[in-house]
């Protein structure tokens, strides 16, 4: 952190000194306090000019003066200043050593490190140690609502299977079974990890809070060799635990409480569950009182759903996180579980943005599962881009059949006629003539593949809600991927 004053500021020693100081590798973030008798409120400024190709590792924080006769700065300077460093800290690289260098930067402006922070600090270390325990005990005490949850979620899959195979006798004792496992979690209290999570989300400055969980989340994960995915799905398992506990526990204190505050932080753009991809399970107390909350907010306002689907690592939720500035969670591999979404609101629309877990996925391989994905996105969303990572491949055309049987067998409660886009992500070719070849040829070949009574459907599938011509390839929006 460099000192300087208003003048000395655009001098070419500073520029040299700030650079010097940014080339060394060791080097996370400069922060340069430009103390100026003429600035009345901390402010964030421009670096200067020779330094505007560095300006992710450079600072500029433009600082009142204040005499030194013994007039101190008031609450309102100091906290504004470790605002908008704390602000400039995502933009450091991920290394456990970022987190003492956090506080030793706060206690150089004459600030201590938030209180909050150590609690952060002890979350982020219960998950992870819950997390890499083989035996799951560990978790069983961290999460303990989630795993009455599956167990829960394995009773009902018994049961569907007693009465598919007509044995009464059986349906009856894993019915007894659920019984017993609610009452449960009803009387379920809360572990020590979920009320310190509570408290996070009930502060006045829960967003801030949450990203810097995050990050000692991912610290914590990084230290004991596990990848960024595995902090992504802990975060997650707080947030379902919470939410869970609140909305089936009776022992939870201030349930009404938390549940305004995923309201606002729902409202602000937060990503949240939506349904649960084990099991395909909907939080629908939560979920309702969520709208609840949020409806007279927008009244009056035009509502969207818009849905990206596709297989596995096709650069759905990137797509999204560009296209709208979503908060989606992005890794390789298999980083979105179930349906994720998040609420956009303009001037004359709210847009509930849906980001489903991959298709095809070699850890799923379920085309049951497959087709309800893509039965749900068709059913709820006035938008629907399938996005394909390459060329037309052999698992493009199953997903082409998987999309036409569902939009066929859709009958009833869905949005009539979705606006679909087809979108080619990675594809070394750029020519959007020979992407529409591709879907003409398509085309011809799943002609070979539906009974001649279903050729229809595949038409309409095609062409829906464009009311353009039979066959028509998205120039923008497949030069918009292949930008990304």
């Amino acid at each position: 952190m460099l000192h300087t004053t208003a003048k000395g500021f655009h001098t070419a020693e500073m520029t040299k000194s700030i650079h010097r100081l940014i080339s060394k590798p060791e080097c996370f973030k400069v922060f340069v306090l430009v103390w100026d008798d003429q600035c009345l409120h901390a402010d964030n400024t421009d670096p200067p000019k020779k330094l505007e190709a560095n300006e992710k590792k450079v600072t500029c924080l433009r600082i009142p003066y204040r005499p030194a006769s013994g007039s101190s700065y008031p609450p309102s300077d100091i906290g504004c200043l470790k605002r908008m460093i704390y602000e400039a800290l995502p933009s450091l690289s991920s290394s456990p050593c970022h987190s003492t260098f956090q506080g030793h930067m706060l206690n150089v402006m004459g600030m201590p490190e938030p209180k909050v922070w150590a609690t952060l600090q002890t979350i982020a270390r219960s998950c992870a140690e819950a997390c890499v325990d083989d035996e799951g005990m560990q978790r069983k005490k961290v999460f303990p609502m989630i795993a009455s949850y599956k167990e829960l979620c394995q009773v009902e899959r018994e049961i569907r299977e007693a009465q598919k195979n007509d044995d009464r006798h059986a349906a009856n004792r894993f019915k007894a079974e659920r019984d017993a496992l609610q009452q449960k979690r009803k009387k379920q209290d809360p572990s020590d990890v979920t009320n310190k999570f509570v408290d996070v989300l009930m502060a006045e400055s829960r967003e801030a809070h949450l990203q810097q969980l995050a990050r000692y989340m991912h610290w914590e994960f990084e230290a004991r060799g596990m990848l960024p995915v595995h902090a992504q799905l802990a975060m997650a398992s707080l947030h379902k635990e919470a939410i869970q506990i609140t909305c089936h526990s009776t022992k939870m204190r201030s349930a009404d409480c938390v549940k305004q505050a995923y309201a606002e932080l729902i409202c602000n753009g937060m990503p949240f569950e939506l349904l649960d991809g084990e099991d395909l399970y909907l939080e629908e107390d939560f979920l309702r009182c969520i709208f609840e909350v949020l409806a007279p907010r927008w009244q009056g306002k035009r509502f969207e759903v818009r849905s990206t689907v596709g297989p596995q690592s096709s650069g759905k939720s990137t797509l999204n996180n560009c296209r709208y500035g979503g908060g989606f969670a992005v890794s390789e591999g298999r980083c979105s579980r179930g349906v994720y979404a998040e609420f956009h609101e303009a001037e004359e629309v709210v847009v509930l943005v849906l980001d489903t877990e991959g298709l095809q996925s070699p850890e799923k391989a379920s085309p049951e599962f497959d087709r309800m994905m893509m039965l749900f996105t068709l059913a709820v969303s006035n938008r629907v881009d399938i996005i394909v990572k390459g060329m037309m491949s052999e698992p493009f055309k199953r997903l082409v059949e998987i999309c036409v049987r569902a939009w066929s067998d859709l009958q009833v409660a869905k949005v009539p006629d979705p606006q679909l886009t087809w979108i080619m992500n990675q594809v070394a070719d750029p020519d959007p003539k020979h992407h529409e070849d591709c879907f003409k040829q398509i085309v011809e070949e799943l002609k070979g593949v539906f009974l001649p009574e279903e050729l229809g459907a595949v038409q309409e599938f095609f062409a829906a809600g464009r009311g353009g011509p039979e066959l028509r390839c998205p120039e923008s929006g497949a030069q918009h991927v292949q930008r990304e």
